[in-house]
């Protein structure tokens, strides 16, 4: 019994999500909303989340998707994805409507990821400097 209401349950689900399911570009522009609604609020991730569905419906998006999109990226740490999605955006030319916008982001993207270098290398440089020490107190201990 309990098997049955399940069933039944399940399918109920599945229809009325059939009934509410919009079409593509309708479903596109919903989600293009609430990623706008999420990025005013700053939760970019709730933003990739939207604009990565957005993409997925194959439709045609709207010519500023990949700067918005690039913008999202940045803020959540993304910056080889970001930087994918200002080069995509700025390949429209230089009356794309945020155009020095996504210049200046690509230079952010660029100082972010040398940072980053130079911060694994301090510490890989550090942790290799550990190591010596600790290899300098055992071989001490050994020769005393």
């Amino acid at each position: 019994m309990k098997q049955k209401y399940l069933l039944n349950a399940i399918t109920a689900i599945l229809f009325s999500t059939q009934l509410l399911a919009l079409p593509p570009q309708v479903e596109a522009d919903r989600l293009g909303l609430a990623a706008k609604t999420a990025m005013e609020a700053k939760d970019y991730e709730t933003a990739v989340e939207k604009l990565e569905a957005m993409q997925k419906l194959g439709v045609k998006l709207p010519d500023t998707f990949s700067y918005h999109y690039g913008v999202s990226l940045l803020e959540t740490g993304r910056y080889k994805d970001a930087q994918d999605m200002f080069d995509k955006y700025l390949s429209q030319g230089q009356g794309a409507k945020f155009y020095k916008e996504a210049l200046i982001a690509l230079n952010t993207i660029e100082t972010s990821l040398k940072n980053i270098e130079l911060e694994k290398m301090r510490i890989q440089r550090d942790k290799d400097e550990l190591e010596y020490d600790q290899v300098q107190k055992l071989y001490n201990n050994l020769i005393k």
